[in-house]
């Protein structure tokens, strides 16, 4: 823990001035893991048990000949 250390005795500097010193020092850093959401943050989440819902993509062009594509949920 260099980098606490040294931010606690009153050195300020970025994560990759950190990432020099350890390498330089022959020093291992922590890897961190990939931040995983919650399901309920990700969406799609069926309410109930033996809910379902479903998605359909539908592809429509207007009257001044532009296509849109729109993505409607459905609860079943």
């Amino acid at each position: 823990m260099i980098h606490g250390a040294l931010r606690l005795d009153g050195w300020y500097f970025n994560h990759k001035q950190a990432h020099r010193l350890y390498h330089e020092e022959n020093l291992a850093l922590r890897k961190r893991g990939k931040k995983r959401l919650k399901c309920e943050k990700r969406g799609g989440v069926a309410n109930g048990e033996n809910a379902v819902h479903s998605f359909t993509l539908q592809a429509s062009q207007s009257s001044d000949s532009r296509s849109r594509n729109v993505l409607s949920k459905q609860a079943h």
